[in-house]
């Protein structure tokens, strides 16, 4: 699934805030702790990807 940068940079704060409020709740090994934590470096990546290359003007 393709979602615009917009839209992964809000999948991506969801998430992110969602791993920090279990974790905190639980652990940093709980196991939804981790897949959430995997399901973040997946859209980290496709966000890295999708991402338009800087314009360096040298």
């Amino acid at each position: 699934m393709i979602l615009l940068d917009k839209d992964i940079l809000t999948e991506i704060e969801h998430w992110r805030n969602e791993m920090i409020l279990l974790a905190m709740e639980t652990s940093f090994s709980n196991t939804k702790v981790l897949e959430i934590s995997t399901k973040l470096d997946q859209l980290l990546n496709e966000y890295e990807l999708n991402k338009e290359p800087e314009v360096r003007l040298d």
